[in-house]
């Protein structure tokens, strides 16, 4: 699938050398986390892009291929620097996951997304000492029961 990105993104990439950074910043979102999502920047410096505050944290961010034939799948590692990560990953019930949304911005313009993966779940977390580490999963459809609906005289009685 092609995506459409800024002539800037697209010289600093091609370029033999830029001076443009390629920041990935990642929102992790869900009810039971104090004090709203956490909003993070692999940077050294804290960023502030579209009016949010992301706050510079280490993490790698594993895009998927981009191919029609495997399903998507982003690997999200995050350095278990701060106790607060862990805290939070712990406070939400394996029941119903957080919502993570990565964007990539170019550092000399924090405001224009150059690259979006909105309203992925965080799947099959995992921490230690070194890290915390997740599966980002982009859509759920491998989940739902197909077919919908069955075929029984409860709900389809002329059929029988």
């Amino acid at each position: 699938m092609a995506r459409t990105v800024s002539a800037l993104l697209k010289q600093a990439v091609t370029a033999q050398e830029t001076g443009e950074v390629i920041l990935a910043i990642t929102s992790i979102s869900h009810a039971s986390i104090v004090n709203g999502p956490l909003r993070l920047v692999n940077d050294l410096q804290n960023l502030t892009s579209n009016g949010n505050v992301y706050t510079a944290f280490p993490f790698q961010v594993t895009l998927p291929e981009d191919n029609d034939t495997a399903l998507p799948k982003v690997r999200l590692v995050l350095d278990n620097v701060d106790r607060s990560i862990v805290q939070a990953i712990r406070s939400i019930p394996p029941s119903s996951p957080p919502t993570v949304q990565i964007d990539f911005v170019l550092a000399s313009q924090p405001n224009t997304i150059e690259l979006s993966f909105p309203g992925m779940t965080l799947r099959q977390v995992s921490y230690d000492a070194l890290t915390v580490e997740g599966d980002l999963q982009l859509d759920e459809d491998d989940l739902e029961p197909f077919p919908a609906d069955s075929f029984t005289p409860q709900y389809f009685p002329a059929i029988f």
